[in-house]
């Protein structure tokens, strides 16, 4: 775990500071781009995920990242659980945007991921908690199509290879997205709505399911409020459940610009 944190934090000054160093070189030549930074900070009462067996079940805490420059983003993603403070999920994504205009974004994704799981285990005669890790590789592509500046669709595909030992390996999730934003309430309140359906495979088991974020946010503030709930319309993965819900609290913070010394 030290190595992973050292990796993303090398990254993050790498991405930060390469901009400036190559400056003199490049500044009269091709303008470089500017690397940016933005994420959230969220707390959900229902820790849940689209594979049914990585849920975690219990309140979680959550850091979303995103570091860009030009078409590349790094984005990763850090779960904990509450109250204790142990990780749930750390996921590394390594995105590139083929095209992200204002009628139609495309973009491809790779990540490691780790999935920690508690388990109790007799240790020299004693019952003892301990924490197991799971290491995924995956990859995605999401293509997105604007009917409107406020509506968008698009077809949604993530693989995912399980590395461990006597694990399910490979797993498949598709989905239907559709995005509804900036439904305006008042001058002040906005309303998004984000509905999709999607099919599941572990192994050989399949389920197909609703899902459903209902997110609302003032205008410039920071914090919003989502709920979220998961439909089972015909499943049998194991450790599905027929209904699930949770409502989050999201702390935003905008894109900056990290590649130039502030003014």
């Amino acid at each position: 775990m030290r190595t992973i944190f050292i990796f993303t934090f090398a990254l993050l000054v790498h991405f930060s500071f390469s901009q400036e160093k190559d400056s003199v070189l490049m500044n009269s030549v091709i303008p470089k781009p500017d690397t940016f930074i933005n994420g959230a900070l969220s707390i959900t009462n229902n820790g849940i995920s689209t594979v049914p067996y990585l849920s975690l079940g219990k309140p979680a805490f959550i850091t979303d990242l995103s570091l860009s420059r030009g078409h590349f983003s790094f984005d990763p993603q850090l779960k904990f659980n509450i109250p204790d403070a142990r990780p749930w999920s750390f996921i590394f994504w390594f995105r590139y945007r083929f095209a992200d205009n204002e009628k139609f974004k495309f973009r491809v994704g790779a990540h490691p991921a780790y999935s920690f799981r508690a388990r109790t285990a007799t240790i020299n005669g004693i019952e003892q908690e301990t924490i197991t890790v799971w290491r995924f590789l995956a990859g995605e592509i999401a293509p997105l199509y604007y009917i409107t500046p406020n509506l968008s669709v698009g077809p949604y595909y993530l693989y995912a290879y399980n590395m461990e030992k006597n694990a399910i390996k490979h797993s498949h999730f598709i989905s239907l997205q559709t995005n509804i934003t900036n439904i305006r309430l008042s001058d002040e309140f906005y309303l998004g709505v984000f509905p999709q359906f999607y099919y599941l495979t572990v192994g050989t088991q399949k389920g197909f399911y609703a899902y459903a974020s209902v997110s609302l946010a003032k205008k410039d503030f920071p914090f919003s409020l989502s709920a979220v709930a998961n439909k089972e319309i015909k499943s049998d993965i194991a450790g599905s459940e027929s209904f699930l819900w949770n409502v989050t609290l999201m702390y935003s913070f905008g894109k900056r610009s990290v590649s130039k010394r502030d003014q």
